[in-house]
């Protein structure tokens, strides 16, 4: 059973590294975002260019999220399931 809970854990862990990755990404998009002088005329490819990968980064950050909560819950399962093996029910739960 811990064998089968190895690829789950790595997976956890694959995703939160992952999502942090991401929302650092997103923070540096959005630091430049906050900087005035890309409001003036001249900077407008600049600040669309900025705005569009932003709108990326978000859809990459709720995607990851999604896939993380998704393999927290099926690591929590298979957790559940372990510990039911350890005492001493032999039957799937």
């Amino acid at each position: 059973m811990r064998n089968r809970l190895r690829p789950l854990r790595q997976q956890v862990e694959k995703l939160e590294r992952a999502l942090a990755t991401c929302e650092t990404g997103l923070k540096s998009i959005e630091d430049a975002l906050a900087d005035e002088t890309l409001y003036q005329p001249e900077q407008k490819t600049h600040l669309n260019d900025l705005l569009s990968k932003q709108a990326t980064a978000r859809q990459q950050q709720q995607q990851l999220e999604s896939e993380l909560l998704a393999a927290m819950e099926a690591l929590e399962e298979a957790e559940q399931q372990a510990e039911h093996y350890r005492g001493g029910d032999a039957t799937p739960a």
